[in-house]
């Protein structure tokens, strides 16, 4: 049978010392807190150091000497060099005078060192804290421990025992506290962190309240230069810890804080290929002579209690491995996730193109079947992977036929086509193989031309040429190109249908070039303006100023004209209208001041040049019906639109306007 093994080394360093209530390597809950062994706060590592100096960096850390015998609660100024370290208040206990009755029937007496101890209330909002100047400054990024012994009681307010002596709080973590400068009575009755920043969380030691002296040690890491210091409760404590009736009381006794340093890190990794029988686990360590023991998720594997672990014994099974590594009363431990991939066979399909050849699993193979493929691992393990390798037949050559108006680009297999022809087109499709598409592109795309008439003179047979010659014709076999002038009433002199017309008439003539081609009609249109003579150009249209503005899908171009009798004639034409029935701009209509007289002729073009409109002799300022966006009753479509204007003035010059018309619904 082929495996494949994934190791992730992760170390982890556990912090504090192992408990007596719960023995942590059988497997078993001791404590019946329903965590067992690595599981179980109480089994948690520290590490194993060594200490630089054991002396203290506390004054009076055994708390004997004092310059008053205690009488009452509330009196830690008699125990000397300690300091009450909020507003609350902690007590000093001396069997000289006051010592809580509590202690006394809990059995606490004789204290371990002497006859001074601290004690502090842990309460939801009321939290007691005892604080301390060094004797001299924690260096930034020493190592240090404070150790100390600890007991818990329940209590009442009067000092004595409730709920019969016995605990009901949960575990806590006992917090040391520090402060670059040494300022106590910090303004709160809750965290100090909390009223004053300066106040750092240095450590903390999570602690089983239990009616019994008791060593713990808080192991951290100076972040800053610290001169004062204070313990107590951390800022959040469990729940259960509301105070009133039952108080949680905790006493202190002979505060030790010194420099240590690590004696040395575990370090563990696999031995021999994943493969092998005899692979394993091996973990070493500087100096020996201390004990061992190999967990499985945690929980203790019985009689493994060797540097070496083969990994066959626990059943093969994949999962965190961990080992502690004890020497007296410290352990430090290193863990290895071991991860066993299925021995499942991977099946992969893949397309062969014709008369090509097709990568699976780092072979090539150019004929279709299924294939075992052996991949040997790094591990020692092979991995085997079944390649089905399946034809994949193309289809005939795709032909497409496009007849379309121009201007226009086509997208086909990420090429662009704009312009008549046939291409032959290479496409990759999903399964990688190359295909052929021939397109067969018919742009039409006429363009009216009109060269420049000139100017129209005097008398009653003027006329001047409108040469249209110049358009584009009808490019492809069987196509027709058509031609039609518009222009003022009786403004053209003979045939309007041919590429050549004569104006006789002043105004704006425009020639539509109609290009048919498979059932599709494309057209151009262009306008120019005759003139007996050359006068000023009119002004462009004025756009952008919100003038005349109708709706969010419409804005009026003004159009004007020379100064008249002191005012300057005006008509504004809307760019967009929206005949959908909302009574906004459903209409297309032409406005105009007192300087124009009437509409002689307003007519609307589709983009293939067919009529769809005509109105005539509507004067601009009486409501004329205008354009409702339909043809012969029915909606036309949405788009652009082209549109002719012949209006009449109040000075008798009749002027041309044309452009286009969004029609939106």
């Amino acid at each position: 049978m082929m495996k494949q093994y994934l190791f992730i080394i992760a170390g982890m360093i556990f912090a504090t010392s192992l408990w007596t209530q719960e023995i942590c390597n059988n497997a078993l809950d001791d404590d019946g807190n329903g965590l067992i062994d690595l599981h179980d706060p109480a089994c948690y590592c520290a590490g194993i150091t060594i200490s630089e100096d054991v002396s203290s960096l506390i004054p009076n850390n055994g708390i004997e000497t004092f310059g008053c015998c205690p009488s009452s609660f509330s009196e830690l100024d008699c125990a000397t060099g300690w300091e009450n370290g909020s507003k609350t208040t902690p007590d000093y206990l001396n069997t000289c005078g006051f010592v809580l009755p509590g202690i006394m029937d809990a059995g606490l007496i004789p204290f371990p060192e002497g006859n001074g101890i601290l004690g502090a209330v842990y309460g939801d909002t009321w939290k007691e804290y005892v604080g301390t100047c060094l004797t001299s400054p924690l260096e930034e990024g020493g190592d240090y421990a404070l150790s100390f012994f600890v007991a818990a009681l329940p209590i009442e307010v009067n000092g004595t025992l409730c709920n019969d002596g016995n605990h009901t709080f949960e575990p806590v973590a006992i917090t040391l506290y520090g402060n670059k400068s040494c300022q106590f009575q910090v303004q709160t009755t809750g965290c100090p962190s909390w009223a004053e920043t300066e106040w750092v969380a240095l450590g903390e030691i999570v602690y089983l309240p239990d009616t019994k002296w008791d060593t713990v040690t808080i192991s951290f890491t100076a972040p800053f230069e610290v001169n004062g210091i204070m313990l107590g409760p951390p800022c959040h404590l469990p729940p259960g810890y509301a105070g009133i009736p039952c108080y949680a009381y905790m006493a202190y006794d002979h505060l030790r804080l010194y420099q240590h340093m690590h004696l040395t890190e575990l370090s563990s990794e696999p031995v021999n290929l994943p493969c092998d029988e005899d692979y394993g686990l091996k973990a070493t360590v500087i100096p020996d002579g201390g004990e061992w023991q190999w967990y499985f998720n945690g929980i203790a594997i019985q009689d493994e209690n060797g540097p070496e672990f083969i990994l066959h014994e626990n059943n093969s099974q994949e999962g965190i491995y961990q080992v502690v590594y004890s020497l007296a009363d410290a352990c430090i431990s290193d863990s290895i996730l071991v991860e066993l991939p299925s021995d499942v066979t991977v099946s992969q399909e893949v397309y062969l193109c014709p008369n090509s050849s097709v990568s699976c699993a780092g072979q090539w193979f150019d004929s279709a079947g299924i294939y075992q493929v052996i991949i040997p691992l790094p591990t020692g393990c092979d991995s085997l992977v079944e390649c089905v390798v399946i034809p994949h037949e193309l289809s005939d050559v795709t032909f497409l036929k496009v007849d379309t108006c121009g201007p226009i680009e086509i997208l086909i297999c990420d090429q662009v086509f704009s312009t008549s022809g046939m291409y032959e087109i290479t496409c990759v499709d999903e399964w990688g193989c190359d295909s052929l598409v021939m397109l067969d592109l018919h742009v039409v795309a006429p363009e009216a031309t009109v060269a420049k008439p000139s100017f129209l003179g005097d008398g009653p047979h003027a006329r001047v040429l409108l040469d249209g010659t110049g358009s584009t014709p009808g490019p492809f076999e069987g196509g027709m190109t058509h031609y039609q002038w518009l222009g003022p009433p009786d403004g053209l002199d003979g045939p309007a249908n041919a590429a050549i017309a004569f104006a006789v008439r002043e105004g704006e003539y425009c020639l539509v070039v109609q290009q048919e081609h498979n059932n599709m009609i494309c057209t151009d249109t262009l306008c120019v303006t005759v003139r007996k003579k050359q006068i000023q150009e009119e002004p462009p249209v004025k756009t952008g100023d919100g003038k005349g503005h109708l709706s969010d899908t419409s804005y009026l171009q003004e159009i004007v004209a020379p100064y008249q009798n002191g005012y300057q004639p005006g008509v504004f034409i809307p760019n967009s209208f929206s005949p959908n029935g909302d009574g906004i701009n459903d209409v297309f209509r032409l406005y105009g001041n007192k300087g124009m007289k009437k509409v002689l002729r307003l007519t609307i073009f589709d983009r293939h040049g067919n009529m769809v409109f005509q109105q005539a002799q509507n004067a601009l300022r009486d409501t004329s019906p205008g354009w409702d966006g339909t043809l012969d009753g029915k909606p036309v479509d949405v788009g652009i639109y082209f549109f002719m204007a012949e209006i009449e003035m109040m000075d008798g010059i009749i002027r041309f306007h044309h452009g286009e018309i969004n029609l939106v619904k």
